[in-house]
């Protein structure tokens, strides 16, 4: 299995910023491998353990004061 998507894309998620199910049905992250394993991918992918217990999967928009 692999996962191919932008450095920003990554760190969005690993950060609770986005979550891999809108990362994937938006086409920022591409998700090649076996059906077993893409579809537990939210159960083994981990976001950081500095992540809040309820991640936003929103990213702020620091371009607007």
């Amino acid at each position: 299995m692999y996962l191919s998507g932008s450095t920003k894309v990554f760190t969005k998620i690993w950060y609770g910023e986005l979550s891999l199910t809108k990362a994937i049905a938006d086409d920022k992250l591409k998700v090649v491998g076996e059906a077993t394993y893409r579809q537990t991918l939210q159960e083994w992918f981990g976001i950081s353990s500095f992540t809040t217990e309820a991640p936003r999967f929103v990213a702020p928009d620091y371009r607007h004061p």
